[in-house]
């Protein structure tokens, strides 16, 4: 090399253009191809700006020919990638980097364990064919998945986020991952957004247990799960958005849900109603909500056990079940604490079996009024303790069980074992045998 302004002696024409763009911070295109190791030279040398020029390495429509490794190293100036194909999976892990862009990009995964990134991190509209290995990576705005689809191999996950800590917002609008997304122990300063994502296989699950998010977080607008969708344990600052969402399973295995929010905190709503389809059990119990939980509309279907449990839930504003909800299974309110009211209007509850309760709300206390009223349907038996002045019946129901007045059970006695929450009943969140790779 001639001086320090000069690229590395062998390095192509292609390569050589590249070395120019970036001291100029420039996009290099028309490349058709350059060496993953060449790459990692340049942004390790880090060959000074051309004058009133910042150097950034920009890329556009290039293939990335080998490994690119940029493991422990520590990248000065903003990398970005767009419609990029990389034959090897980029290794960032312990990397420090000033922000990081791939978009519209095909590779065979992203190794980014312990990054640490000052900006924002980006993996959008990307194709990923193996895992998103992105543990304990920290970012200092925002962490973009939005139209990223990944497709692992057999037994792998499809993006591992656990223990991720983003200082702004986390987006993942659009994702389509065939496999679980793990954000277990996450923390999100401000938003969460999946709206439109899509889990996909019959194990593909959605784990979130303990999650902490500073904001909302909204997993409506077309989003989809084909496994369990767990929020145990989690803390949401503000409401939490299931508007049209589709959960569809697993429901049927012992000790699953299709949603768990059980022992979690919401500091706003639960709106969960228009278009809200679920088809295996929900639970909400020993959760507190400072808001209203609204299931206006939602069709919840378990017809072979429970429903909906929300057994001692702390819910401070009402619980509206009205306007078309339909639970095919027990909705168990028992022990519930609801600071303003209980609306039922319209409402259809039917019994897994024909000696069952569509309604089970022993031991709740309601701060409003417990309204039956206007349409409600009932298949089965409704069970529930409260002072009669506080219910308001309908004069007519088809399938109508007037509300048992159960005494109260004696103290100690009213706490059934096996709360969500306990050991012996929390979802799995476990990697598969295989780890990412």
């Amino acid at each position: 090399m001639a001086d320090d302004d000069d690229p590395p002696t062998g390095w192509d024409e292609g390569e050589r253009r590249m070395w120019e763009a970036y001291r100029r911070g420039e996009w290099c295109e028309g490349v058709p191809e350059v060496r993953g190791e060449a790459v990692r030279e340049l942004l390790l040398i880090t060959p000074p700006p051309r004058s009133g020029h910042l150097a950034r390495l920009r890329l556009r429509g290039v293939r990335i020919r080998g490994e690119l490794d940029l493991s422990e190293g520590v990248v000065r100036g903003a990398v970005r990638l767009r419609r990029c194909r990389l034959d090897g999976a980029p290794r960032l892990d312990g990397a420090q980097l000033e922000a990081l862009e791939l978009d519209e990009c095909r590779l065979p995964g992203l190794r980014a364990h312990s990054v640490r990134v000052a900006q924002e991190f980006k993996v959008t509209r990307c194709t990923a064919n193996g895992t998103l290995d992105l543990r304990s990576l920290t970012v200092g705005t925002h962490l973009s998945l939005d139209g990223t689809k990944v497709r692992p191999g057999p037994g792998e996950a499809a993006i591992d986020a656990r223990s991720v800590a983003v200082d702004e917002s986390l987006s993942a609008t659009g994702l389509e991952c065939a496999g679980t997304f793990y954000l277990t122990n996450a923390r999100v300063q401000d938003l969460l957004i999946l709206r439109g994502a899509t889990i996909s296989t019959p194990r593909g699950n959605l784990q979130m247990s303990e999650l902490t998010v500073g904001g909302g977080l909204y997993m409506g607008r077309g989003f989809s799960c084909a496994g369990t969708v767990n929020l145990c344990g989690a803390s949401i600052g503000a409401s939490l958005e299931l508007l049209d969402a589709t959960l569809t399973g697993p429901g049927l295995d012992a000790g699953e849900y299709a949603l768990h929010l059980g022992c979690a905190q919401v500091g706003g709503d639960i709106q969960a109603e228009r278009g809200l389809v679920v088809d295996g059990p929900i639970t909400l119990a020993d959760t507190s909500i400072r808001g209203s939980v609204v299931l206006k509309g939602a069709r919840l279907n378990h017809p072979s056990g429970t429903a909906l449990t929300a057994a001692r839930a702390h819910i401070g504003g009402d619980l509206d079940c009205r306007d078309g909800l339909s639970a095919h299974g027990t909705v168990d309110l028992c022990d519930a604490r609801i600071g303003g009211s209980l609306l039922l209007d319209g409402a259809e509850l039917t019994a897994p079996a024909d000696d069952s309760s569509a309604l089970s709300a022993n031991g709740i206390d309601v701060g409003g009024v417990a309204h039956f009223g206007r349409g409600l349907t009932a298949h089965g038996r409704i069970g529930i303790s409260m002072p009669p002045s506080a219910v308001t019946c309908p004069s007519t129901a088809r399938s109508w069980t007037r509300p048992e007045q159960r005494r109260p059970s004696p103290a100690g006695a009213r706490r059934r074992p096996n709360s969500p929450c306990s050991s012996r009943s929390r979802p799995r969140d476990t990697l598969p045998s295989a780890e990412p790779k």
